[in-house]
C-alpha cells in the first residue's frame, strides 16, 4: 500500500452561474437564471460548453 495516496475522481468540467459580458468596453459579470456546464479549457470567447450540457438540457 502506498502512504499518502488519495483517490479522486476525475474533473470533467465546471459549472457556471453566469457569463460575462463586454459594455462600454468594459467587462462585466451578468447573472443567468440557469446554469451550465463548461469544460476546463478557455477560448477566445470564454470558457467552451461541454456537450454533456446539450445533452442534459435537451432531456428536461
Amino acid at each position: 500500500m502506498i502512504k499518502g495516496l488519495a483517490i479522486t475522481p476525475p474533473v470533467i468540467g465546471r459549472i457556471s452561474i453566469g457569463k460575462v459580458v463586454e459594455k462600454d468596453g468594459k467587462r462585466l459579470p451578468q447573472k443567468d437564471d440557469q446554469f451550465t456546464l463548461t469544460t476546463q479549457i478557455q477560448g477566445r470567447d470564454g470558457w467552451v460548453e461541454h456537450p454533456i450540457n446539450k445533452k442534459l438540457r435537451s432531456e428536461t
